[in-house]
């Protein structure tokens, strides 16, 4: 029996400072370095509908990556350690951001 192996997310919700200037500096950098992982974007939006509890955020994203493993390996990589950076120190006001294994129902 072959086990499969389930996809990765990463999902953040962040309090962006500029969305033009989060874009340009660090979402199509950021962008090119997903793709080179086998990334893809499934969310990426200002406009998240709150149905319970509360939500200080400005921006969503949700990313699937091939693994849990490649999500962390792209988050902790050198490449992107100056783009995290950018992005905490002077493009957000903070947020959350997770890794989860993704889900099957077999």
């Amino acid at each position: 029996m072959t086990t499969k192996r389930q996809p990765g997310y990463l999902i953040a919700t962040l309090r962006v400072k500029n969305l033009d200037e989060y874009t340009q500096r660090y979402g199509m950098p950021a962008l090119a370095q997903l793709k080179e992982m086998g990334a893809e974007i499934q969310v990426a939006s200002a406009a998240a509908e709150i149905l319970e509890g509360g939500w200080d955020c400005n921006w969503t994203v949700v990313i699937r990556f091939p693994s849990k493993e490649k999500a962390a390996e792209f988050y902790n990589s050198p490449a992107y350690l100056p783009l995290r950076k950018l992005r905490i120190n002077e493009l957000t006001d903070g947020g959350s951001l997770v890794i989860v294994e993704g889900f099957d129902p077999s």
